[in-house]
């Protein structure tokens, strides 16, 4: 559970988040989000606090040595979509390729790219 409080020029934004996660096995997990952002307006006489957005969300995770594999579906005001993304592993090239679509209101989105590591702590991605 996490909430932030953004100062801006049209006023304060809360936001609330609220996850929970469990093991399904020993390479997957599930997890279930809530979060909404607010806006607080005033007004001649009082302030209003309006929601801007909200969504409920619930991802599945496979994570293994060799790959990655991401499903999730949001229900949201105003985005609603499903996102699957897979990523393959190539631990003895310290190189990871990643492909993701997201389908949904908004229209459609294709990602892709490649990450590799090349110390300890930096990596290098495109």
């Amino acid at each position: 559970m996490s909430g932030t409080l953004q100062f801006s020029r049209k006023g304060l934004k809360p936001a609330f988040e609220c996850s929970l996660g469990t093991h399904l096995d020993k390479y997957t997990a599930g997890y279930l989000r809530y979060s909404t952002n607010f806006r607080l307006q005033e007004t001649e006489d009082s302030f209003m606090l309006r929601e801007e957005d909200s969504g409920m969300c619930t991802m599945v995770v496979r994570n293994t040595e060799r790959y990655q594999t991401t499903a999730s579906l949001q229900f949201g005001i105003p985005y609603t979509y499903a996102m699957l993304a897979h990523t393959w592993k190539l631990p003895e090239k310290k190189r990871k390729f990643r492909g993701a679509l997201k389908v949904g209101t908004f229209g459609a989105i294709l990602e892709y790219g490649v990450e590799e590591k090349i110390s300890e702590h930096s990596s290098l991605g495109a």
